[in-house]
């Protein structure tokens, strides 16, 4: 358990996971806070990034984000952006 005084940054990258992310993600949702979901989305062409939004809008810690590159260029750039004390990393298609 992570103390309440310190905050968790689950980072991560996709592409084209419209088939798995709301599994993903709802099984993110549901972990003890705090928390952030930074989800760095390597510009896919389905419809995740509509369904990431969805959830964002939903759920204040959840925080899209752009950039194309590499897979380790785009876990690079997730883990810029995460302020948590902690990050743990996965990946669209994973059940937390």
């Amino acid at each position: 358990m992570i103390p309440a005084s310190m905050m968790a940054s689950i980072v991560l990258k996709v592409k084209n996971e419209e088939n798995n992310i709301a599994d993903a993600l709802d099984s993110l949702v549901v972990q003890e806070g705090p928390l952030e979901i930074v989800i760095v989305d390597g510009y896919s062409n389905d419809r995740t990034p509509v369904i990431i939004r969805d959830y964002a809008d939903r759920f204040d810690f959840i925080h899209l984000h752009q950039h194309g590159g590499t897979r380790g260029e785009s876990l690079n750039h997730g883990l810029s952006l995460a302020k948590g004390d902690i990050i743990a990393l996965t990946d669209g298609d994973v059940i937390a």
